[in-house]
């Protein structure tokens, strides 16, 4: 029995010594949840990454702050005057060290006082990882197990934490007993607020995380493109110039003509209708059209999130995220991307306008079921443009939002007969439209060769299976028909 426990002893140390456990990874975006605040996220994601020695390196995104500061005569002035913006360097703090040789994680709170956990404890040790006048903080190795992530099986590494006053008795704390655990492919999936810590003592959970994929990171292509056959949209663009007043009008009805699903990806069929409308004010040239638009077909895979950005995020680029504005018809905005003119300054940690002289500020708004809602370019400099676009109207599901405006389209209907199906070798099509050409597609979105004459289609040289074909018309329409391969 003595032999067996000194072997299991053994292959748990081989097996702890080979795995990195790297608590954060510039490749893997992360979101974790407050225990006590559900509604309070937060966010890794590595804003750049460097190696020093052993040392990894990363910036953790920026966040801006509702304080200003005065950078009057200092090197942060730049163009655009003093008062500007500061960053909030969110829950982790700006900096996160972690050293691959002493497994040693150091990260900074906003007094920029040092918090050092030692993830090489020996089992069963502890170490101090934060002092100041009043406490110690310590974390202690308690157990190396293999158990669930989330719903993923892997190597788990669980630490403890525990307050103790400087005559080493334990003190109230909501962090005492509270797991750290370090996971050997998704990193640290529990930890505590930093940057406010010790006048924060907040216990985080992991809630999603990207690169794998596992858990919730943030709005899903799923929960945007619920869309069916029979759904529609109409959205609105309009782009203007000051001196001529409203320049082009763009009206779009986007409505859903197929929808196929396969075991990993979803192909969404549109029929759209657009319609431009100009308003004269004696200009010469009127602005081209500005709406929103989507690939026809939408193709997604199942799972997938919008984008690697999390909400609240500004990064070097200038991207921000905003969680839950109100938007179409009440509902609440998941994902709202905006770009900003603004650097960040290391020097005084705030953000400083730059000349962005003759560029755009871009928004792209999206609601869960409801597709893009908004989408809008707002000029930077002396060019007076308006120019934006909304969802006016949608009937998902067979609810009804917002109000459709009739257009003065054609509503000739695409009259489309495929036969037989499923077909051998020769599919007849009759269509009462001119057809500019097509293409055929498997159910993986492969584009497959076959050879179109007038009112029919060979189709002998592919293998049995489902096949999507797709009519291109001449008057821009497209028509869509699903067929089997025998």
């Amino acid at each position: 029995m003595k032999s067996l426990l000194i072997l299991f002893a053994l292959i748990q140390t081989s097996l702890l010594n080979a795995q990195t456990f790297q608590p954060f990874k510039s490749s893997q975006p992360k979101r974790f949840e407050n225990i006590d605040n559900l509604n309070s996220n937060h966010f890794f994601y590595s804003t750049y990454e460097s190696v020093s020695g052993d040392t990894v390196i990363n910036l953790q995104y920026l966040r801006e702050s509702d304080n200003t500061i005065d950078v009057s005569g200092t090197s942060c002035e730049g163009w655009g005057g003093s008062i500007v913006p500061t960053v909030d360097t969110t829950w982790l703090g700006r900096e996160i060290k972690y050293n691959a040789l002493t497994k040693e994680l150091i990260v900074e709170n906003n007094t920029n006082e040092i918090l050092a956990f030692d993830f090489n404890l020996p089992l069963g040790d502890s170490s101090l990882f934060y002092q100041n006048s009043s406490y110690n903080y310590y974390l202690r190795n308690d157990g190396f197990s293999e158990e669930f992530v989330i719903d993923s099986l892997d190597w788990v590494k669980t630490f403890t934490l525990w307050k103790f006053d400087l005559f080493d008795n334990i003190e109230p704390s909501v962090l005492n007993g509270f797991e750290i655990k370090l996971s050997e492919n998704y990193g640290l999936i529990s930890f505590i607020e930093c940057n406010q810590f010790p006048l924060v003592e907040a216990r985080m959970i992991l809630k999603g995380q990207l690169y794998p994929t596992i858990g919730y990171y943030q709005l899903t292509m799923d929960e945007i493109f619920p869309w069916q056959v029979g759904d529609t949209l109409q959205t609105k663009g309009i782009i203007s110039n000051m001196n001529w007043g409203t320049g082009t009008i763009s009206h779009k009805i986007f409505s859903i003509q197929n929808r196929v699903e396969t075991s990993d990806s979803v192909w969404i069929y549109l029929t759209i209708d657009e319609q431009v409308d100009y308003t004269p004010y004696g200009a010469t040239n009127y602005p081209s059209p500005y709406n929103i638009s989507y690939d026809n077909p939408i193709v997604f895979k199942k799972g997938d999130n919008i984008s690697d950005r999390p909400n609240n995020m500004i990064d070097y680029e200038g991207i921000t995220t905003f969680n839950d504005s109100a938007d179409f018809c009440g509902y609440k905005s998941r994902y709202h991307i905006t770009g900003e003119f603004i650097n960040y300054c290391e020097d005084c940690d705030c953000f400083t306008p730059y000349d962005g002289f003759g560029n755009s500020i871009l928004t792209n708004t999206y609601i869960s079921g409801m597709g893009q809602t908004h989408k809008s370019v707002n000029n930077y400099g002396p060019i007076t443009q308006n120019i934006h676009a909304n969802l006016i109207y949608s009937k998902i599901n067979g609810v009804e939002c917002g109000d459709f405006a009739p257009l003065n389209l054609s509503e000739k209907t695409i009259n489309l007969k495929l036969y037989p199906n499923p077909v051998k070798d020769l599919l007849f099509y009759e269509i009462n439209e001119k057809i500019g050409g097509i293409s055929v597609s498997n159910l993986q979105g492969k584009n497959q060769e076959v050879s179109l004459y007038d009112g029919y289609i060979d189709l002998s040289i592919l293998p049995q299976g489902c096949y999507f074909i797709l009519f291109n018309l001449e008057n821009g329409k497209t028509s869509n028909a699903m067929i089997i391969k025998d």
